[in-house]
């Protein structure tokens, strides 16, 4: 099955979209579809793991970031990212090759774009795990830094022909996301912290685009599409009132937008530990037992300790929630307002509770739907184990890695396990 990644148009002449088309679950070919025609074009000749392509201001050229593989493996224990390019009007006519422009790196390559005078822009890892912005020019060859701060966290960028501008959101060490505008050179033009909506948590980043011409960005978010001003506020979307909306990109005349919409129908089943101990078959070949059969997507299910219910993340009450199952019917025991904030929840040890999160904070939840907020000083964003010992294991971001941390929960003592990225 192909998974289709719909992103940018062309202009409002030719009304051409692109999308990467998946052929395994890390390779895939960049295709492109003319919205009068109908016709689809397969652009690239090689199948590769490709990033966010962007268009030169020509809509000629496409610029993106090449990963050398998925995971590293014994044959391939280092990853490497290089910068490419793709003549697309050669490649409407017949799949073309891509040009690299910057070797494979061990440094981390993202987010190619392209910038004035024919530069391309990359964010580029530089040190622990602050990123920068830099400017590859093909003509000489040559890479100039951009911007480089020293005590954020770069993960979105996006560049405006129109002004000339760079637009820049960042992490912050005290849990905020900073929108900046800088100039072709890296000033910084202005600097405001983003008003985060309800129902969105510090763990949610704010990908974006620019409009075509006007001074705002366009993101999506679980929430929905928002507007993104420099001021720091964002505005709600409202005529696009649906889920699964990611990956937004303007048509060159502002007034409209092309996304992907991901609705995933995904189902829990039971596997017989003994068929797979002695039939020794691929997965693939054993017999599933689906369970708690619905449209919607239903993801990690985890048995009841000392019982015999199953719970699991459910969206088929249209937010992310936590359901119950006792091997005939499914009920709701979550019903927070914006969802249960991750898919990861535990279990505790006497099977009589569920822990999960809200707005940063552990929420426990009782088998008849009660709650309550444990009040720790310290902000979640993954549950992974409720111990035996009464311990839980969790992970909080601090400088952009995951650290693993215990609480105890008779006491909400908090311990730092790892104090490394994990």
């Amino acid at each position: 099955m192909m998974c289709l990644v719909l992103t940018h148009l062309i202009n409002s002449e030719t009304s051409i979209i692109k999308w990467l088309g998946y052929i395994t679950p890390c390779s895939s070919h960049i295709w492109a579809k003319d919205l009068q025609t109908h016709k689809e074009f397969k652009l690239t000749k090689n199948a590769g793991i490709y990033g966010t392509r962007s268009w030169s201001q020509d809509g000629n050229q496409l610029a993106f970031v090449a990963q050398s593989n998925c995971q590293k493996t014994e044959n391939s224990p280092l990853q490497c990212w290089k910068l490419v390019t793709l003549d697309f009007a050669k490649a409407l006519k017949a799949p073309q090759y891509t040009t690299p422009r910057l070797d494979c790196n061990t440094k981390q390559v993202g987010l190619a774009r392209w910038l004035a005078d024919g530069t391309i822009g990359i964010l580029r890892q530089h040190k622990k795990q602050l990123q920068k912005i830099q400017a590859y020019n093909p003509r000489t060859q040559q890479l100039t830094d951009i911007y480089t701060p020293q005590n954020k966290y770069i993960y979105s960028y996006d560049y405006s022909f129109v002004t000339n501008a760079i637009a820049v959101i960042s992490t912050t060490q005290d849990s905020q996301h900073i929108i900046e505008k800088l100039n072709i050179t890296g000033e910084i033009l202005s600097s405001a912290i983003i008003k985060q909506p309800k129902g969105l948590s510090f763990y949610d980043n704010y990908y974006m685009y620019y409009h075509p011409f006007e001074d705002y960005l366009i993101t999506a978010t679980h929430e929905g599409l928002f507007q993104i001003f420099f001021d720091g506020s964002l505005k709600k979307v409202n005529a696009l009132n649906q889920h699964g909306i990611y990956s937004p990109s303007f048509h060159p005349d502002g007034k409209k937008l092309v996304v992907t919409q991901a609705n995933a129908d995904s189902d829990m089943a039971l596997i017989k530990i003994k068929q797979v101990n002695t039939d020794k078959k691929r997965l693939l070949d054993l017999k599933l037992q689906t369970i708690a059969r619905s449209n919607s997507s239903d993801i990690n299910g985890q048995f009841q300790p000392k019982g015999n219910n199953i719970a699991f993340i459910s969206k088929r009450s249209g937010k992310r929630q936590l359901w119950l199952f006792d091997g005939k019917n499914s009920r709701q025991i979550s019903k927070l307002k914006y969802g249960v904030q991750s898919v990861s929840f535990a279990w505790s040890n006497d099977g009589k509770y569920l822990i999960s999160i809200d707005k940063n904070m552990l929420i426990k939840f009782d088998l008849v739907g009660g709650s309550s907020i444990l009040n720790i000083n310290l902000p979640i964003y993954k549950v992974l184990q409720w111990t035996k010992k009464n311990h839980l294991l969790v992970l909080s971001k601090h400088d952009n890695q995951s650290i693993l941390y215990q609480v105890d929960m008779g006491t909400f003592e908090v311990t730092i396990l790892v104090n490394k990225d994990i």
